[in-house]
């Protein structure tokens, strides 16, 4: 399996944007928006207390990117989440980055470098190109060949999908 960034809100500015500004650009009902997605989040199992501004987290990818390198992208990329959609913090902003980089326990002055530097920006990139050229504009989208399960979904459905494809189950490690 390989996770892969999506450009989620590439044209959000760092300070981000008003959920109520966004929706009424793009013509979206916020409430039906928030419905589904705190339903999504309670068949998944995930905590959601609503979101009121959309960040650009493209910078929030490029580490989590990095954090990958280094066995720390899977918690990394669940603090993220959780500061986004629980806590309503702006994950564009490098200090909260930062700060969610140090409590996954990662280095805070190497991790400042990368976002400084702007290591993994061309990772991100051709993930998004490659998000781009196979038509993906929901997040998350599982692939397997050309077939995909689009949206977030319960176990099941995903277990389901991955046999189809003939993913064969892991033996628990006790």
């Amino acid at each position: 399996m390989r996770w892969r960034a999506f450009p989620l809100n590439p044209d959000i500015p760092p300070e981000g944007v008003p959920l109520d500004r966004y929706a009424a650009e793009r013509l979206m009902d916020v409430g039906a928006m928030q419905r589904r997605l705190k339903q999504a989040a309670l068949e998944a199992g995930l905590p959601y207390n609503g979101i009121h501004t959309i960040y650009n987290t493209q910078l929030a990818q490029e580490l989590n990117a990095w954090a990958y390198t280094v066995h720390a992208g899977n918690a990394f990329h669940e603090l993220v989440f959780a500061a986004n959609f629980v806590d309503g913090k702006n994950i564009s902003d490098p200090k909260v980055l930062e700060t969610i980089a140090v409590f996954t326990g990662l280095d805070g002055k190497t991790t400042a470098n990368v976002m400084k530097k702007r290591s993994f920006v061309e990772v991100v990139d051709r993930d998004w190109a490659v998000a781009r050229e196979r038509n993906i504009s929901v997040a998350p989208t599982l692939m397997l060949g050309q077939d995909r399960l689009v949206g977030v979904r319960p176990y099941d459905a995903m277990a389901r999908f991955l046999e189809k494809h003939g993913v064969k189950k892991r033996a628990s490690v006790a």
